[in-house]
């Protein structure tokens, strides 16, 4: 993940728990979910895969485990934050969201098509290409000039061709959109 992921990481976890009111009392989980009711299927197997991750060493059930079965439940294996991939990070950042507010449609959208955080991160990446270069790329290959409504293997596609072709200028397209030095004023006045 990166640094800005990683903070935002945090602050969604933090969201999570106090929604969900896990917090450490005299070195213990309070409120680990066992005695009340679940507000959602998947923070129930989130509180299972954490008591099963305790039992493993014998202990009872920390924060940490409830962290760890949250990455477990997303990316099916039980990871630390910090091998995280920036691709598996939409997935757990959907997942935090639903367990801080399991009424949130767009986030319980998300989690049942996790194709659509491919399809966002590819569009933003082909949208930094000028529309006309990318229509005619879109026309040539795929008989079409929506790029929008092309199948996610061919977005993939496209992304690469573009990222893979630089523009007259010489620098690819995803960096079309950053701040340019000035050109150099020249003071060698002949005259």
């Amino acid at each position: 993940m990166t640094p800005p992921q990683t903070k935002f990481y945090w602050n969604l976890w933090n969201a999570a728990a106090k929604a969900n009111r896990w917090h450490m009392e005299n070195c213990r989980l309070q409120n680990a979910g066992l005695d009340q009711p679940m507000r959602s299927d998947l923070i129930a197997e989130v509180i299972q895969l954490a008591h099963a991750r305790a039992e493993q060493d014998h202990r009872g059930v920390s924060m940490d485990d409830l962290r760890h079965g949250v990455h477990m439940r997303a990316l099916q294996r039980d990871c630390g934050h910090d091998h995280i991939t920036t691709r598996e990070f939409g997935r757990i950042k959907v997942l935090l969201e639903l367990m801080a507010n399991p009424d949130d449609l767009n986030a319980m959208n998300e989690w049942l098509h996790p194709e659509l955080e491919e399809k966002r991160r590819l569009m933003t990446r082909i949208g930094s290409a000028p529309a006309a270069y990318v229509q005619a790329i879109c026309m040539a290959r795929f008989k079409t000039r929506n790029w929008q409504s092309l199948k996610p293997g061919q977005m993939r596609s496209l992304a690469m061709t573009l990222a893979n072709r630089k523009p007259a200028g010489g620098k690819p397209f995803s960096t079309r959109n950053e701040q340019r030095p000035a050109p150099q004023q020249h003071n060698e006045d002949p005259y």
